[in-house]
């Protein structure tokens, strides 16, 4: 009911609160930081999303000043899934696939989705579906190949990788950036295709 939303809301909201200051009073911590950088998680643009292609259009990493709006559209996300869930109340054997669509929404919508952001996302179909199409698993690979995400993790052997891998940019960053949105956007496609399956079979 909208009573009990609201109440539950409100206790996550001042535990959240309480949770969040209680370092910052107790070890007498300036918010300053927290104040200021709090546009850090609004701004940035790129990764496994398909807004990376701010990335190839601006060549930044961070949303230009006309876009700024588009910081917002995960907040906007999480309010329509709150305002669906409660004109369509699910029950508790859909509780995993309220989960993956409010997950789903979010990450689809945000500008900037890091690699492992989408274990959660694959965790939820794990337990929803039992199993994960294989296409998804091969587009990740690639993505983090495209990324850099793996080949940087070689940095200790080989230190000098950043540099070649600086390099390497120079002569493939716009096909790569190309590539990445292209996969990104279909792995977001078949992930809501996932979810409608799961939806349809019940």
């Amino acid at each position: 009911s909208m009573k009990n939303f609201i109440k539950i809301l409100t206790i996550i909201i001042l535990v959240f609160i309480t949770l969040f200051l209680a370092p910052f009073i107790l070890m007498g911590w300036p918010l300053d930081t927290v104040v200021y950088g709090l546009p850090n998680w609004l701004t940035p643009v790129g990764g496994v999303s398909s807004f990376n292609i701010l990335e190839l259009i601006y060549d930044s990493l961070i949303l230009p000043k006309e876009l700024r709006w588009m910081g917002f559209l995960p907040i906007i996300s999480l309010i329509i899934s709150m305002i669906y869930l409660l004109v369509r109340p699910l029950g508790s054997g859909r509780v995993m696939e309220a989960a993956l669509f409010s997950s789903l929404l979010f990450f689809t919508f945000r500008p900037w989705v890091s690699e492992q952001n989408l274990i959660l996302i694959l965790t939820l179909l794990l337990l929803v579906r039992r199993v994960i199409d294989m296409k998804i698993w091969g587009i990740l690979i690639i993505l983090m190949f495209l990324n850099y995400s793996i080949p940087q993790q070689f940095y200790l052997l080989w230190p000098g990788i950043i540099g070649y891998l600086q390099e390497l940019d120079g002569i493939i960053r716009w096909w790569r950036l190309l590539f990445r949105f292209l996969l990104s956007t279909a792995l977001w496609i078949i992930l809501w295709v996932n979810l409608l399956r799961c939806i349809k079979r019940g």
